[in-house]
């Protein structure tokens, strides 16, 4: 995002596309019962097309499953602490009282890197250098928030918006489950993966 050319950015459809297929690629995993731990930008990868000039934007690669695990099994180890890949993680997973890892965890980084897609700018970029040193999660998470629902309308839409903006919450009006977590991805799909549909055209 940073060093990409204006001329060379995806358009408004390809970045509707790549944050819906990054979406319903984490529906898929979590439907099978896997947690992923560590959505990021740096984990998508854009694929050049012979013959084409720029990256295939409908077909993102996710990766980094160093952390995967099964949602039953307890979070193994701890997750770096980096800033780098912090600023994607929810407050609860982050400090010295950091919470198991959970599905809702996951969907709050995929909010992140909607943002970023978005806006297309990097979520380090959207934090004022001088208040950098001071921010703590929740704060940082706040940010995200007032970004999704005060600039992001503007460039990509209220309904792109909104499935950001209930994937920053980290609230689904879930508040029990059954094993399987049907109840939250029924939420999901109806809150994200339904909004993010309606700025989708047919290829």
């Amino acid at each position: 995002m940073k060093t990409m050319k204006a001329s060379a950015r995806p358009t408004l459809d390809k970045r509707l596309r790549t944050a819906f297929l990054l979406a319903t690629a984490l529906q898929k995993w979590h439907s099978v019962g896997w947690l992923h731990q560590g959505i990021n930008s740096h984990n998508i990868i854009f694929f050049e097309v012979d013959g084409q000039a720029g990256f295939d934007y409908n077909n993102p690669f996710l990766y980094g499953f160093e952390f995967a695990r099964p949602d039953s099994d307890p979070s193994i180890g701890k997750p770096l602490d980096d800033d780098a890949f912090n600023i994607y993680r929810h407050p609860n997973r982050q400090g010295p009282s950091r919470r198991g890892h959970r599905k809702i965890h996951d969907i709050y980084s995929l909010g992140v890197v909607m943002l970023e897609i978005g806006l297309w700018q990097t979520a380090s970029d959207m934090i004022d250098p001088r208040l950098k040193p001071s921010m703590k999660p929740p704060g940082l998470q706040k940010m995200f928030q007032l970004a999704s629902s005060n600039r992001l309308p503007h460039y990509i839409g209220e309904s792109y918006a909104s499935a950001v903006g209930t994937c920053l919450l980290s609230s689904f009006g879930v508040d029990i489950d059954d094993e399987r977590g049907s109840f939250l991805a029924r939420a999901f799909e109806h809150q994200v993966i339904n909004k993010l549909r309606e700025g989708i055209r047919p290829i």
